[in-house]
């Protein structure tokens, strides 16, 4: 569903326990968060006319494994 509406889900986070075994991971849109302009360039400076995907998607989906058994936090 979310690649046909052009965006998609990923892991953002994830925290392993000692075995290596994934215990908790955070899922969000790939569109969340913000561009930073980390070279404090213009638009008169820049050479190239660039765009961001990121949009400020507030999507997150908490994971959390006990026991085997995984439980969603929105």
């Amino acid at each position: 569903l979310s690649k046909t509406q052009g965006y998609a889900v990923m892991i953002k986070r994830s925290r392993a326990d000692k075995n290596g075994e994934i215990k908790n991971m955070t899922l969000g849109c790939d569109r969340s968060g913000f561009y930073r302009n980390r070279l404090n360039l213009t638009d008169n400076s820049r050479c190239r006319q660039t765009a961001s995907r990121l949009l400020g998607c507030p999507f997150e989906l908490y994971e959390v494994r006990h026991e085997n058994i995984w439980y969603l936090e929105i």
